[in-house]
């Protein structure tokens, strides 16, 4: 009898231990798992043994979905391989930092410094701030008046002198009178002209004889123009003059530096001719500033006096005139008021 009882006893055992096994072998393969109850596998003792969290510890468990974490060790293949849709990667945490405040000090706000810029003379190139926008000179007329070329002197030589000024100031600078031309009044001209013509003298050349023998014999011719040259430094000046009616002063004048003719087109020679442009407008430059209009290169306003520079050629020839409008202009009425006054006048007997 206690026979039966073993074999039932030892049958029941088996199946036990079958279904244990059977149990862990589905859940190695995932075949019914369960998403709401984490399972925690223990260090195995015997057969296979699982433990599962009692209902009391589900609310200190994190959702599964945001506490998965993947292992970069092993690839996530296979049976095992949990659903892209519940992969959460979570970064390592940040190291903690922890700040003093005990020691409280007032903030120092720093201002960096200007990049101090390179001496043109020492390093060779200006290199502005980079903090900095370059802004390049206006023109001075911008903000100033016109330049008072009547101050201008060019090698001694100025609006306003008289001729005998001139031709001292030229032996001065070992300049050569290379012309001399004098003139007779405008309105004084047409005067003896009518003097002659009423005398019977009719042909262009008598006329003009006659003309200069009445002007020399009142004292009324006056020098016009003159015309010094300096042949070693190919430089000249010319000089206009107004008449006597404002005291025959320089109301024009001319300068030229004629360039070399002989250099042919080369290389080195365009170097040089290049050399001489910019030598002569630097020296323009430091001499008088900048010009009021930089367009036309012209110091002073064309309404009354300016000064005006060019050069020319293919040899570059510089020339710098001089001009003074409103003495030209006011002669030119002095000399009528002038002739007026030298003139005969009409005369009525019957308003005596």
């Amino acid at each position: 009898m206690f026979g039966g009882y073993k074999k039932i006893l030892f049958l029941s055992i088996s199946i036990l231990c079958s279904n244990s096994v059977l149990a862990q072998f589905i859940d190695d393969i995932g075949l019914f798992p369960d998403e709401n109850v984490p399972v925690v596998q223990k260090e195995k003792e015997g057969p296979a043994s699982l433990v599962v969290k009692s209902e009391e510890k589900k609310e200190a468990a994190v959702p599964a979905v945001n506490t998965l974490q993947t292992d970069t060790s092993e690839p996530n293949i296979g049976r095992k391989a949990i659903p892209l849709e519940k992969l959460v990667l979570t970064p390592d945490p940040l190291p903690e930092i922890s700040v003093d405040l005990s020691d409280k000090k007032p903030v120092q706000i720093v201002q960096e410094q200007p990049q101090k810029p390179i001496n043109t003379r020492q390093e060779g190139i200006y290199i502005p701030p980079a903090d900095k926008t370059v802004v390049s000179p206006a023109s001075p007329s911008a903000f100033a008046d016109f330049h008072d070329v009547r101050q201008f002197d060019l090698e001694g030589f100025y609006l306003g002198m008289t001729p005998d000024a001139v031709l001292q100031m030229a032996r001065q600078k070992y300049y050569q009178i290379s012309k001399i031309k004098k003139a007779i009044p405008l309105f004084q001209t047409t005067h003896y002209e009518t003097i002659c013509r009423q005398s019977g003298i009719y042909a262009p050349d008598m006329v003009r004889a006659c003309i200069r023998q009445h002007a020399q014999k009142n004292k009324q011719t006056y020098v016009e123009e003159i015309v010094l040259t300096k042949k070693p430094t190919r430089e000249s000046f010319s000089f206009k003059f107004t008449s006597p009616a404002t005291d025959n002063e320089a109301y024009q004048i001319i300068y030229q530096n004629r360039g070399d003719n002989s250099l042919n087109f080369t290389r080195p020679n365009l170097a040089k001719k290049l050399n001489r442009k910019e030598a002569f407008f630097n020296a323009v430059f430091n001499m008088y500033g900048y010009p009021d209009d930089s367009k036309e290169l012209i110091w002073g306003t064309k309404e009354d006096a300016y000064m005006q520079v060019e050069m020319s050629g293919s040899a570059y020839d510089a020339t710098i005139r001089l001009l003074d409008v409103g003495l030209s202009n006011e002669d030119y009425f002095e000399a009528l008021d002038w002739k007026a006054d030298q003139g005969p006048t009409d005369h009525f007997g019957f308003d005596e």
